[in-house]
C-alpha cells in the first residue's frame, strides 16, 4: 500500500496530526487533519457529535428504566434528540 502524502505539490510530507479548530457557523468544534510540515488541510473530523449522541442515548436509557418515557414513545423521543444534534 502506498503511504499517504501531503497533496501541496510545493511539499508531499507524510506526517499529519489533528488540531481542534472553531468553524464559523458550526455548533460543534472539530479536528482539522494536516500535513505536519506546511498545514495544509487534508481533512476534518466531527469530535464532539459522537460524545453528544452517546450522552443523549444514556440520558434517554436512564428516562426509560426510571418510567419517565413510555416505552411506546422512547423512539421518537430518541429521534427527536438525535435531530437536534444535527441542527
Amino acid at each position: 500500500m502506498n503511504k499517504s502524502k501531503c497533496p501541496n505539490p510545493k511539499c508531499e510530507n507524510g506526517s499529519f496530526e489533528a488540531v481542534s479548530a472553531s468553524i464559523k457557523g458550526c455548533r460543534y468544534e472539530v479536528a482539522l487533519i494536516q500535513c505536519t510540515e506546511c498545514g495544509t488541510v487534508v481533512g476534518v473530523l466531527d469530535t464532539d457529535i459522537i460524545g453528544k449522541a452517546i450522552t443523549t442515548t444514556a440520558k434517554i436509557a436512564v428516562k426509560q428504566i426510571k418510567g419517565e418515557i413510555p416505552k411506546n414513545e422512547n423512539q421518537s423521543s430518541f429521534s427527536d434528540e438525535i435531530n437536534m444534534l444535527f441542527q
